[in-house]
Parts: C-alpha cells; structure tokens; sequence
C-alpha cells in the first residue's frame, strides 16, 4: 500500500507549499489551564493552491517558548524540535522541558512538503498550564451550613410528585481584595461541587454555564481557569460566588439512588486567584476562612425539580467593592470531596444558541404556552417588569394536552418528589428584571407560564440552547428531503443530549446511559468535533469500573444499575476504539487498556460455554423483541475482536493471540447456538440476523442465508424495520454490505410506522426513544442511521490501517430514487468533501481529498474505459491511478486534491 501511494504522489507532483493551521493543544483552541504534562500537539494542512494535487508533509519542526518575544525571534527555549521527518501532523506528543504550575506556553509550527519545499511559520498559538500539584492552590475548600443535610421525602408511583424535599436556599459568597498597579495578568482557578458561578466586580466571569460538568465526585472533580485581567481595576475589587447542588447534592428523591450517592454533601468550593505584576511579583487571593457568606436568593435548586429565585432576596451590589456585609456569616473551611482535582480538558458547557417562541397561545385565562419551534436542551431568559412579590411560574415540556396545556405525564418517570422541570421567579419591583436559572436546565420545546403581569411578546421569554460547545464538522444534505430533515433532527438531538456527559434525554432523567452513548458515536465522528468530551467521559468509565470489571448502565454513577449487560457496558471498548479509527490517536486505548481488559475478562468469567446470557436486549423494537443471549453474546465477540486488535497496536502479542482465541471461540458458540439451517438467527428477527451480518459471526457462506433471511423479514414487514436502536445500528450496514442496498435505503426513506420519516410526520424535531412516542422525545440512538448515509450513501469510510483519515475510501451507492448526496467531514487532515449525481445513465462524482491524505476512490460504472476525471480519460490524468474493477465499479488511487470523474453506468 505504501508503495501505491508513493507512486501516486509522485504522479501528482506539486506546484506549492503547504501551511499548517488551525492548531491545538489537546485537541483546544489556545486552551487554559492544562494539567497534562505531555499535552498533544496538532494542525492541519492548507494548500498554498487548492487545485494542487498530491501533497503530503513531509517534515515538521515545532518551537514552544515561555514568551511571545522569544517565539517571535525564531527560538524555542522550552521545545524545538529541529526538523523532523515526518507525515504526523495530529497529536504530537509535547517532549520539551518539565512544565510547571501557571507556566504559558506560546507556539508555532513549520512545514515541508513531498518536493521539499518550506511553509511559512504558522500563527502563534498557546497554552497554559494548570495547577499541577495540591499545594499550589493554596487555598481551603469552603463552604456554608455544611453540616446541614435535606430530609429525604420517601415518595411513592402511587403518590408522587409532593412538595419540594426540604432544602435550605443557596448561599452566596464574597470577599474583596486589592490590586496593585502595573497588573500584568490575572488567573482564576475554580472548582465548585455541584455548580457554581463566579463573579467578579459584579460581572459573571467567562461563557461557562452549568460548571463543572458531572463526574463521580470521589474520583475526580474538575475545575475550570479564567483569565479575568480585563475584569480587575486598580485597587479593590469584590468576588462573588453562587453555588448551587447540582449532581453533587442531588436532593430529589428518584429511581436512580442519588439521595445516597457515595459523594453526596453540601455544596462547596475552592478558588485560587494569581495576580501577576509587571515588577514580576505575584500574589494570591484564595478561598478561605476570611470569605463572607449569606443565604442567597435561590431559594431551592434541584437539576431535574427546577429552580425557586426570589429576587427580593438578593443584596443590590453583593458582589461589588463598597458593599456591606458586615452581617453576613464566615464561612466554614471545609473537606473537600474525595476525589482528585483536575482541570476541565473538555469544551465547556455554553449557551449556543437563542430562540424565541414561534407561537405564544393562551389555553387558560392567565396560564400561556410558549411554542420554540425546537425540542431542545436548555432554559428561558425572562424579561419582566412586575409589582414587587409577584410571583411567575414556568414550567417546561415536550407535548401538549388535548386542552393546549402542558403534558407532563410521560417525563416524570423516575422523579418521584417535587415539581418536575418547574421554575419560580418572584420580582423585587426594581424596572426590567432579567433573570435565567443557574443550577438546572430542562428539555423541552414547550414553556407554559402564568403569574404573568400582561400577555408575553417574543421577548417576554426567550431559550436559550445550552450544550457542550463542540464544533459541527460535518455536513450531508441529497435529493431526499426525508433524509435531510432526519440529519437535521440528529443534530438537535446529539446536543440536546450533550450537555457535560452524553445523555439519555435532557428532562426526566439526564442520566449518561452508556448504550445510547456508543450506538450514535461513530455518526458523531462524521458531524461534530467531540473527542475531548469524549475523552473526558472515557475517563468516568475509568473512575466508576470496581475490580471485577463490569460497568454499570449510567456513568458516572452514584451506585445504582449494574447488570445492565455488555449491548451498554460496551460502550467502554466501542467509543475509544471509534476514536482512534477517525481520529487516529491511540492515548486514548493506552491509557484503557487494562481496564478493557478487566472488563472483557469479567465478560468471559460469567459467560457460559462462551455465550453471555444476561443484561439488557435490543432496546424498545416496535413489535419484535430479540433474545439477550444473542445481542449480549454478540457484543462479547465485539468486544474480544477489538481489544485483540488494540491489543497488537499497543505490542502486547500475547494478549493479542488470547483475545483472538476468544473471539473465535465467540464465534464458534455463537453459530452452534444460534444459527439454524435456514439461515435464521434464533428466531430470525432482523436484529438477530442484523447482529450476526454486522458483527461477522457467520461465515460467507453462511452469511447469504442469514442476509437472505433478513431480507424476507423485511419484505414480509412490508419494507419496514423491525428493530430497538442496538438492532438500528447494525441493519442498514448488514443489508448494504451483503448485496440489498436498495432495501435498507427503502427502510430509510419510509414514512409510515414504524420509521423515522413517521416521526417527522407527527411533528418531530428530534429522536424519540422509542417508534410509539410513548416515552422520551428527544433521545439520540435511532439517529445512527446518519452514519450509514455517510459510509454507504455518501460512502466515505475510514481505513483500519491507516486511522485518522491518512487513507481512505469514497465508495458511492446510489439506491432507489437518489440523485444526488453531498457529504463532508473535518478530519485530522483536514476537508474530506463527496459529491455524487445521477443524471440519465451519467454519474458524476466530485471528491476533495486534503493534504496529508490519500483515497482509494471506487466510479461505479459498465466499463472502467468510459470514466473520465477533469475531462481526460481517467487512467491518464494526473495524480490518478487505475486499480482494476470490482463489484460494478472503477477503483482509483488519488492523492489530495479535488477531483471530478464522470462515467456511464
């Protein structure tokens, strides 16, 4: 392979240089506060001119320095590598000098190219580094009535929803300080379990809303770095802090036991606040026992009840110089959670979007509906001006009564105490009052509110979308409106379920359910940039594994649901090794890997005779349900095939030569149990024989039987599917991969139950959980259909061989009334971009290949002599290469560059 690429390459030639961009820390943007101590380094490439075909890096030389001065000047005096001859431009391992606390790295990078020719140095880029060691916060955990604990209201299905289990309101917290002249820059280190905001000067510091996001609280807690210099004068200055439970103190009494979670206490904080001066002296301002605290106007705050604000209560000024709080209390120093503090290397959580009603109806005198337009995750800004005590109530939800009025009775599943996604707002009087809640947040596409002054406008309540701030980097649109809308409705729903860790749905739960999770993150790869959050909740799994291996179905976890079988568990094998594939960074097995193996270990010690009977099965198919035995079995042969390859790529051989027996001996099993002569799996329903064809449990040859027997399931289903989002998963690839592609794109563009195109019909904005609407709206799983349009429509599909993107194919498939598919990705060499029509007997394909990368590029046609590319027979233009013929198609070896092929077919 690497002898074809060098001869396609050399074919190409090239007229320009290549410039790297777009570079990142850690896979952040000039990120702050980095406690790794070898971040990874990385660009991508941009062609001097974009019709140049076949480039490729060559060489790199990175320099890192401690000031700006000194990168300018060409010099590295904590890293220079020197010229280093390499096609690597992702994820470059720092290996320059020890990093200390505080310490701000600025750098840059240079490129060569396959003619040798030399880039111009990239922009500068930088990052910083976090507290590193204990002692360097210097500061005290504190906290406010610590010690006092909410009563647990014992609550009942039968009589659920009572009041408000009793909580003591929200403290608030300041103190001041003062500042020098000649500030040169000042850093804000914070952690407040379970959510805080900070202030400073009366301002919010940073965009991060409902920080930090949730992790197991006695392993790891994350803290978040500002740089607030702009915020501080001369002089004093005030900080103030809100802090509310969150997951940390979760007091509502619930099906998932986090009244008992092994972390639980009351809210607390730590804060480290570096001054530096031009004179090169430093000080800090610290939380400690000279802090002020009150209780504050959040009355009561609860992450699925809502949130009670009372804005009588709060202090005009609190958090600015100059404010009394001569009768406020001190604060109690207190122990911080058990778990070890660790900067937050994930996008943060951020208001990403506005939207204001597209409807407002009034199905009650006084009590008014607010229609977004959108199911969302999120929360409403109110703009008011009311008597001083009037008192508004919102509340939020996706469906509607007959009556017009909210319909609450399908979400509150679980929550058995208190109101359930419900706000109140309670005005001081005091002109136009805006206000928004802090420590919840709630799915919804319908807000009903009353105690209203007059009618709203547009601007009475506005949403706000809050999700983890990932890039979209991938795009698909074709001549099928349906498939658009059902990428649309994706989208919505991967945010809407991304808020700090992957979700099941943003309203009755918001628990990390670790099935859906791994069903949807191979699409995810294709449409966002979310490895680091990804990573992140990798790292939960780390936290929450006991020593016997196995997970439990919702992490992080407070200690409730484990059993839930390897179709959830997996996600812990299946999600690291989905970002290594499209990402083409192995950190991520390396520092897994023994815990994979304890887990797919524990997998083999309950298994029996190498079948895995227990957990849970295909989730909520609309008439056919499939055996545990199968699905859960089938993720065990998954799993042992995978970590043997992770295995060998790490160099562990032995390891490697054990999983494999097992696998095979999975394999085995699984086809003396299961498969009968017809070709059916068990009692062939489309996500057993789907299981077998996408896990590669059969045979070839027995594989047509099984994909034969899938088929007339199908058909005997009227063309419909027949499966839970594990048996989505798998059955359109298991369809297109074994010869009945028109099929599973006849599935997809249904529009009558049970489909997705049917839950459009009903007006959905996002994917329910289930194909009868009667349980969550806005759940992810069934979107994974999104990927399929891309490895099997679009038909971009990564390379095993060469991860990342560095090769890969485009192997486009039109079926049925499809005319056209436009696709792309951002990868770590950068664009991947498809474009395919039908017109007549005509096909033309368009394909952007970037920098850094190659493609094995497949023309579907009747004769390899009628495909033409820029105009010229295709075999003689440049930088193409003819392979041969397969399966009804030209296969063509290109280097990067943009191509255009036409054939007849």
């Amino acid at each position: 392979m690497f002898g074809l690429i060098a001869c396609v390459l050399a074919a190409g030639g090239a007229d320009g240089a290549l410039s790297p961009a777009d570079l990142t820390c850690e896979l952040l943007k000039d990120p702050l506060g980095i406690d790794v101590l070898r971040p990874r380094l990385a660009w991508r490439l941009v062609a001097a001119d974009p019709a140049t075909r076949g480039l490729k890096q060559t060489a790199y030389r990175i320099l890192v320095a401690s000031d700006l001065r000194t990168l300018s000047k060409g010099k590295g005096n904590l890293w220079d590598t020197g010229k280093v001859l390499s096609d690597t431009n992702w994820q470059i391992p720092y290996k320059g000098q020890s990093l200390t606390s505080r310490l701000t790295c600025f750098w840059k990078v240079k490129c060569w190219d396959q003619d040798g020719n030399e880039s111009d140095w990239s922009k500068p880029a930088k990052w910083t580094v976090g507290l590193l060691e204990t002692s360097d916060w210097g500061a005290k955990w504190i906290g406010y009535e610590t010690n006092l604990r909410p009563t647990p209201v014992v609550a009942t299905y039968e009589k659920p929803h009572a009041d408000w289990v009793q909580d003591r309101p929200a403290p608030i917290f300041r103190r001041t300080f003062s500042a020098k002249p000649g500030l040169k820059s000042a850093v804000a280190s914070v952690c407040g379990v379970g959510l805080y905001e900070l202030r400073l000067n009366g301002k919010k510091v940073g965009d991060h809303e409902l920080d930090p996001p949730f992790t197991r609280y006695d392993k790891r807690c994350l803290y978040s770095t500002f740089d607030v210099t702009k915020q501080i004068k001369q002089g004093e200055n005030a900080l103030g802090m809100l802090i509310g439970n969150g997951w940390f103190d979760v007091n509502e009494n619930e099906e998932w036991n986090f009244l008992n979670a092994h972390w639980r206490a009351k809210p607390r904080f730590i804060l480290n606040l570096h001054l530096t001066y031009a004179d090169g002296t430093s000080e800090n301002v610290v939380s400690d026992g000279t802090w002020k605290a009150v209780h504050g106007p959040v009355l009561r705050d609860a992450i699925r009840n809502g949130e009670v604000f009372d804005a009588r209560e709060e202090p005009a000024g609190w958090d600015k110089p100059g404010f009394d709080d001569a009768k406020w209390q001190s604060v109690e120093v207190v122990d911080g959670p058990k778990g070890a503090l660790r900067s937050l290397s994930m996008p943060a959580i951020k208001t990403m979007q506005t939207l204001k009603p597209v409807k407002i109806a009034e199905p009650k005198p006084g009590q008014y509906v607010l229609d977004f337009g959108q199911n969302i995750a999120g929360r409403c800004v109110l703009g008011v001006k009311a008597k001083p005590g009037t008192e508004i109530t919102i509340r939020y939800g996706e469906r509607l009564a007959p009556d017009g009025t909210l319909d609450m009775r399908l979400m509150l599943f679980g929550v058995f105490a208190g109101p359930f996604q419900t706000e109140k707002y309670t005005a001081s009087g005091k002109g136009l009052e805006s206000w928004h809640s802090r420590f919840t947040y709630s799915g919804f596409r319908y807000v009903q509110v009353s105690g209203l002054p007059a009618k709203p406008t547009q601007k009475t309540l506005v949403a706000q979308v809050l999700h983890t701030a990932f890039e979209d980097t991938g795009t698909f649109e074709c001549s099928n409106p349906l498939l658009n809308d059902i990428v649309r409705i994706t989208r919505w729903a991967y945010k809407g379920n991304y808020v700090g860790i992957p979700t099941d749905c943003p309203h009755r739960e918001k628990n990390g359910w670790t099935g859906d999770a791994h069903v949807i993150s191979e699409t995810a790869q294709f449409l966002f940039e979310n490895t680091a959050a990804y990573e992140k909740w990798i790292n939960d799994f780390k936290d929450e594994q006991p020593p016997a291996g196995d997970f439990p179905g919702i992490i992080p976890n407070p200690g409730w649901g484990y059993g839930i079988g390897p179709a959830w568990d997996s996600a812990y094998i299946i999600i690291p090794w989905n970002i290594y594939l499209y990402r083409g960074d192995k950190r991520i097995l390396e520092e897994h890997y023994e815990g994979m193996k304890r887990f797919v270990d524990c997998l083999a010690g309950r298994a029996k005779d190498y079948i895995v009977e227990y957990g849970l099965p295909d989730w909520l198919p609309p008439k056919t349900g499939t055996p545990t035995p199968i699905t859960s079995t089938g993720y065990f042969y998954c799993d042992a095939k995978t970590l043997a390859k992770i295995a060998l790529l790490l160099g562990h051989k032995d390891d490697a030569a054990r999983y494999s027996e097992l696998a095979n001996n999975i394999q085995k099993a699984f086809v003396k149990s299961f498969l009968k002569a017809d070709g059916k799996v068990g009692e062939g329903s489309q996500a057993a024989q789907a299981c077998a064809l996408f896990f590669g449990l059969v045979s070839p040859t027995d594989s047509q039987k099984v994909a034969a027997a899938l088929a007339a399931n199908v058909e005997a289903n009227d063309g419909h599917l027949d499966v839970g989002f594990h048996g989505n998963r798998w059955l359109f690839s298991a369809l297109s991969d074994a010869g009945h592609h028109d099929l599973a794109y006849r599935i997809a563009t249904q529009t009558t139950f049970p489909s997705i195109g049917n839950m459009l019909k009903q007006g959905a904005t996002t994917i329910w959980e289930d194909w009868y609407a009667n349980n969550s709206l806005n759940h992810v799983a069934f979107g994974c259909v999104v990927g399929w349009y891309y490895t099997h429509l679009a038909g971009i599909q990564i390379d095993p061989d060469q991860p990342g993107f560095k090769h890969f194919t485009v192997r486009p498939r039109p079926a049925g009334d499809l005319k056209w598919v436009k696709a792309s990705t951002m990868t770590p060499c950068g664009k991947v971009a498809v474009e395919w029509r039908l017109t007549g007997k005509t096909f033309t394909l368009k394909v952007t290949v970037p920098p850094n990368a190659t493609s094995t590029v497949w023309v579907p046609c009747d004769d390899a002599l009628s495909v033409a590319e820029s105009g010229r027979t295709a075999a003689s233009a440049q930088g193409v290469r003819f392979i041969g013929m397969k399966d009804g198609s030209a296969q063509f070896e290109v280097g990067s560059g943009s191509y255009k092929f036409r054939a007849r077919r």
